[in-house]
């Protein structure tokens, strides 16, 4: 196993099509802040089974956010990049990784576009991909997991358009409001994803 990977802010930003990953900047924050709100639609699909926060907790963490920017911790400690629209530079969400299990390598990734006003265009797919592309050409992970529920619909179309496959689905293991959802595993191998891609993530991603 590899020492510990972490994106550094050496490795952005990237750019593809219409998005740019990068590191993140203090306006960022009030940004992802103007989209936090506790009535906010992501909020119904990203993981709304789980108790929700309260105000204290969303002011709190997007105060840790703004100090952990501050100390030059702008990659979340290396496990994170903004989607910022490759035109304005505006932010327009983020994506993450973290590991399902430390001891073998093995990563899962994740994606939230807060501003529904943005979904079904694309740009998901664009900054997935470019981010997957990016751990995947940088770190040594042999695999990479995408887990949400079958309730996520834009999320489940986004692992099918990349190429991940479905490999463990939880049957109604995620009650919400009086319905049981499964909870779904799509995995992508490094073998895979260099077969899908093997002059990387297109349009191609390049650093700038």
């Amino acid at each position: 196993m590899m020492d510990f990977p972490v994106v550094l802010p050496s490795h952005l930003p990237l750019e593809c099509g219409r998005i740019r990953l990068r590191p993140w900047r203090p306006s960022d924050v009030d940004a992802w802040y103007a989209l936090a709100g506790l009535d906010a639609a992501w909020r119904e699909t990203s993981g709304p089974y789980f108790p929700q926060p309260s105000q204290e907790e969303v002011d709190a963490y997007a105060a840790k956010m703004r100090a952990r920017i501050d100390e030059g911790k702008t990659t979340k400690g290396g496990h994170g990049a903004v989607i910022a629209q490759s035109d304005t530079d505006a932010f327009l969400g983020e994506v993450t990784w973290y590991w399902e299990c430390e001891h073998t390598c093995w990563p899962s990734v994740g994606i939230l576009m807060p501003d529904e006003t943005t979904w079904g265009q694309g740009l998901g797919y664009e900054a997935f991909g470019t981010w997957v592309d990016l751990l995947f050409r940088t770190f040594d992970f042999h695999r990479m997991d995408l887990r949400t529920w079958s309730g996520h619909h834009g999320m489940c179309r986004l692992a099918d358009k990349l190429g991940f496959r479905e490999e463990a689905r939880f049957r109604e293991a995620r009650p919400l409001n009086g319905v049981r959802h499964d909870s779904v595993a799509y995995g992508m191998l490094k073998s895979e994803w260099d077969e899908l891609h093997p002059e990387g993530f297109g349009p191609r991603p390049k650093q700038i």
